[in-house]
This record gives structure tokens, sequence and C-alpha cells, in this order.
């Protein structure tokens, strides 16, 4: 996968907000590997390198070998030391986007400020949607 540029040849470096409650994702006990990821507005928002096109893309935590990812069994988002089964597709809409895992072919979706793959994600609840924003 290449890594996306913007116009001016540098890296586009990007965090996501959830649409529901406005907070960025964060991990408050520090980043990582395993680390518990919330959009509760407590720590420093994550900033990652989209690697790939919206339709198959990883997001690699900067700085580190950290990639956004989760846990198979509950679903928790997390950061992982690699990038398998990490694969998105973004669907953009308007004012945010659907985050969807390739692999296990379901939806990223808040539960109160926990962010989770599982099959109770829904792109069309507002909880399902993300905005990316540049970091």
């Amino acid at each position: 996968m290449t890594e996306n540029t913007n116009n001016n040849g540098g890296t586009n470096y990007v965090r996501f907000k959830n649409l529901l409650n406005g907070k960025f994702m964060s991990a408050p006990e520090g980043a990582k590997a395993g680390s518990w990821i919330y959009c509760n507005g407590v720590g420093t928002p994550l900033q990652f390198t989209q690697n790939g096109s919206d339709e198959d893309c990883v997001f690699k935590l900067n700085g580190s070998d950290l990639y956004l990812s989760f846990k198979n069994s509950s679903g928790a988002v997390k950061l992982h030391p690699s990038s398998e089964e990490a694969s998105f597709t973004l669907k953009r809409y308007a004012c945010a986007c659907s985050i969807f895992n390739i692999h296990f072919k379901q939806f990223m979706w808040l539960k109160g400020e926990e962010p989770y793959v599982t099959g109770a994600g829904n792109p069309e609840n507002t909880n399902a949607l993300w905005v990316i924003e540049p970091a």
C-alpha cells in the first residue's frame, strides 16, 4: 500500500472524530500495543497516516509501528503491531464517512465512549459515522 500525500508532496496525517459525540480517538493510558481507544475528550487525539486508497487502506499511528485495528473476541478498537486484518474501506458522505473492515465485513461504531468493529455497526446510525480530519 502507498502512503497518501497532499498536493505539496507531504504526507497526510489524519485523526478520527465520532459524529455522534464529537470527540476524537485517543489512548489516555498511552499509545502502545493493545491500548484501549476512547472517544471521550481525554488525552491527545491520536494521529494516523492513511496508507492506501479509500477502497483499501490501513491507518498507522504516527511515530510508531502500531495500526488501528480491533480485538477479535470483543470487537473493541485497539492499537496493534500488525496490519493483518486491519484493512478498511471508507465511504465518504457530505460531512462524515463510514469505516468498514474488509476482512470481517463489519463497520466501526461508537458504544458510549468506546469504538468497536462488530455486526452492530450500522452506517445509517450517527454513532457509526466518523469525521476524518487533517492532523
